[in-house]
């Protein structure tokens, strides 16, 4: 029988309270845990905002709007009194995860809740053009492609890139909101959350203009 060493069996191992022998799991225990959370993840999704983990003071600031609704929240902070949009990058690193274990789970509902969300939204990415946590979405979708061969999977994403290219932003890379950091790839989420899309599309169409760009960028 394979076994998977748990990170977190491991790191308290190295805290000295296991031993090598206690540290180390099944992986059918690991694929059972991953269908729970992923079925998890599907269940709770329509009301998803009721369980998200938040930095102190945003819980602060929540706490304080329900006891007092005149309380008025910091900008940013009112974003976390409701789900996140679909196509939010939030829903997109969940997106990418449910992706990998529907390739694995056996089971069709992952495929098809991934399907569900890529159609209500028109296979769309998010609405600010070049930031690439709106672009995250993407990666799923092109993964779907792959095995569907359905063109509504491809064609929104593609579409978009082939604008960005031809309306490229230049400025600076430089963290500050008078420049080009959240256009381009200014800070190291963005890593995880663009270039596997352009990547892919250039995997896809056979077209290397979109790994070249990805590497230019």
């Amino acid at each position: 029988m394979r076994y998977i060493t748990s990170a977190v069996a491991v790191a308290t191992l190295l805290a000295g309270q296991l031993s090598a022998a206690e540290a180390t799991i099944e992986a059918n225990t690991v694929l059972e845990i991953t269908k729970r959370v992923a079925d998890w993840q599907i269940k709770t999704f329509p009301e998803h905002v009721k369980y998200r983990a938040v930095a102190t003071e945003i819980q602060n600031q929540l706490t304080k709007k329900k006891e007092d609704p005149t309380f008025k929240m910091k900008e940013y902070h009112k974003r976390f009194t409701k789900n996140w949009h679909d196509l939010d990058w939030h829903n997109g690193a969940l997106y990418a995860g449910m992706n990998q274990w529907r390739k694995i789970a056996g089971e069709p509902k992952y495929m098809d809740w991934l399907k569900m969300i890529g159609k209500r939204n028109e296979w769309k990415l998010h609405k600010r053009p070049y930031h690439a946590g709106d672009h995250a979405v993407g990666q799923f979708y092109l993964s779907l492609y792959e095995d569907t061969k359905d063109k509504a999977m491809l064609e929104p994403t593609q579409k978009h890139f082939d604008w960005i290219m031809e309306n490229p932003k230049t400025g600076s890379l430089v963290w500050g909101k008078d420049t080009d950091s959240h256009n381009r790839w200014g800070w190291c989420d963005a890593l995880f959350m663009a270039p596997p899309v352009w990547a892919r599309l250039a995997e896809v169409t056979g077209e290397k203009k979109y790994l070249d760009f990805m590497h230019q960028e």
